[in-house]
């Protein structure tokens, strides 16, 4: 005889613990076994309006709503650990929102995923009278905000006869204020669209220095009414990999702080150097107030302003930085200032060069233990801006542009992960995934997908292998998130991660 607990004691043990813990959460837990769910607390039981024992040997599936089952059996299959919104469907046919969270896990010895299931109705109402405020803002208000202040220009400029100094006074300061709140309105809209992931960047390769002469060129006028000068340094003639009407937009809101910070009779100058390896740095110098070091911080936070007073004069809504760091950040870059009180300021950020075509930045030696991630995508901008995100995270990288360079690239040398353009010049993605499939040694070789589509019109991308699809364009936190899961599953097992 032996006082040791028996495996099967253990095993019973662990359920019952299981049991305990799940049942005290307010969110369901449920764990799915050969495709089945072979346990769930009684908090999933009341979510979707069942009785306990009717939960368990049923499909997830049943429980969710027709038109999110496709969407659902993908989160199943790749069970990245991502939250996913859904549509739940309780017992008496009822539907409403969810969020899913499927990641795999040990259960009873074996292999199964586990799934935390949230009622986020609450959250998405909050999100509906959101966007209907949004929307009452883009289309109630700035269209009658147009009317006025067109009105009130006409009005200023004499267009309905001379005023008296003291009207026309009131005119201008109503004029003003229409332009403020107007201004305010759009970046509200931007910071709205930003937050929620709806900015498209459409990166192409850029000239940056046109960028800056054609922006120098329609801020004179403003750099007139306020009487200061403006003058360009182009020491670099390189291109970048960047969307060119946010580059502009940035660019714009540096240059207009700069002219309205800075005092009578002085000058600001717009410039384009080299920035840090890799990068072009654009720079925007005033000779203002400058600004404290405890006070920069503020700066790029949204409805921070500092020199209130001086700022309602000059008409900013505190929005126009933040707006500007999140629009750099999304294109592979950095932004920021370098001040000195009593003699002004230098706005700058920097965006990635675009690169020479083909394989390059070749992976460091099979003993490197920084993990090393293959880019194979034909678009160079794209490209560009996708290593630098990468670099900046700590991995190393190698591009291909084809097919046949992804080939070659295998070839020599076994990447952690590889990032995978669907449509290339030589053929599809799902070629490689194939070739990968049937290569010794590269069987179990994560791929993260990086498409415009949905993955719905083959059944390879529901592969295993595949441990994420990205639809383009997508956000860097959402990028590096695959890539750590892709990285910690080929670490961790033979196949992916497991808890």
């Amino acid at each position: 005889m032996t006082d040791q607990p028996s495996a099967e004691q253990t095993r019973r043990e662990r359920h019952e613990l299981f049991r305990r813990l799940s049942s005290a959460g307010s969110e369901g837990i449920t764990i799915i076994q050969d495709d089945r769910i072979a346990e769930a607390n009684d908090a999933f039981s009341r979510l979707f309006g069942h009785d306990a024992a009717d939960v368990p040997g049923r499909p997830l599936l049943d429980f969710i709503a027709p038109e999110s089952r496709d969407a659902v059996a993908r989160q199943i299959t790749l069970a990245t650990e991502k939250p996913y919104d859904a549509r739940g469907r309780r017992r008496d046919g009822s539907t409403f929102d969810i969020e899913l969270t499927i990641r795999r896990v040990t259960f009873q010895d074996r292999p199964a995923l586990g799934c935390l299931v949230r009622n986020i109705s609450e959250r998405k109402e909050i999100d509906r009278l959101k966007s209907e405020f949004v929307s009452i803002v883009s289309h109630e208000l700035r269209t009658p905000l147009t009317s006025i202040r067109g009105s009130l220009g006409l009005m200023e400029a004499g267009a309905v006869g001379e005023l008296p100094p003291k009207a026309r006074e009131l005119a201008r300061i109503a004029r003003q204020n229409a332009d403020r709140l107007i201004r305010l309105i759009n970046d509200i809209l931007d910071l709205e669209k930003i937050e929620a992931g709806k900015i498209q960047l459409q990166i192409a390769a850029l000239d940056a220095a046109d960028i800056i002469e054609s922006t120098v060129a329609e801020l004179r006028g403003m750099a007139g009414l306020y009487k200061v000068s403006m003058t360009t340094r182009l020491e670099c003639g390189d291109r970048i990999a960047a969307d060119r009407d946010r580059v502009v937009q940035v660019l714009t809101n540096l240059v207009s702080n700069a002219l309205k910070f800075s005092p009578e009779g002085g000058a600001v100058t717009v410039s384009l150097v080299a920035g840090s390896s890799g990068f072009l740095r654009f720079g925007v110098r005033d000779h203002g107030q400058g600004i404290a070091p405890d006070q920069i911080e503020k700066l790029f936070t949204p409805f921070e302003q500092l020199e209130a007073a001086n700022t309602r004069r000059r008409g900013g809504t505190g929005l126009g930085l933040a707006i500007s760091r999140s629009l750099v950040e999304q294109q592979g870059g950095r932004i920021g200032v370098e001040s000195t009180v009593g003699q002004g300021s230098e706005f700058w950020f920097e965006l990635p060069l675009v690169p020479a075509p083909g394989v390059q930045d070749l992976l460091r030696s099979a003993d490197d233990n920084v993990p090393g991630v293959l880019v194979v995508e034909d678009d160079d901008a794209v490209a560009r801006v996708l290593g630098i995100m990468i670099r900046r995270d700590g991995h190393t990288v190698t591009r291909a542009s084809t097919l046949a360079e992804a080939r070659t690239a295998l070839a020599t040398q076994r990447p952690s992960v590889i990032l995978l353009d669907m449509k290339l010049p030589d053929g599809s993605g799902f070629d490689l995934l194939d070739e990968i499939d049937a290569t010794p040694g590269l069987e179990q070789l994560p791929v993260v997908v990086l498409s415009g589509v949905e993955p719905n019109f083959d059944h390879r991308a529901r592969s295993e292998r595949v441990v994420e699809w990205l639809i383009k364009p997508f956000a860097e936190r959402e990028l590096l998130r695959a890539l750590r899961v892709a990285i910690g599953g080929s670490q961790d097992s033979p196949r992916r991660r497991s808890a």
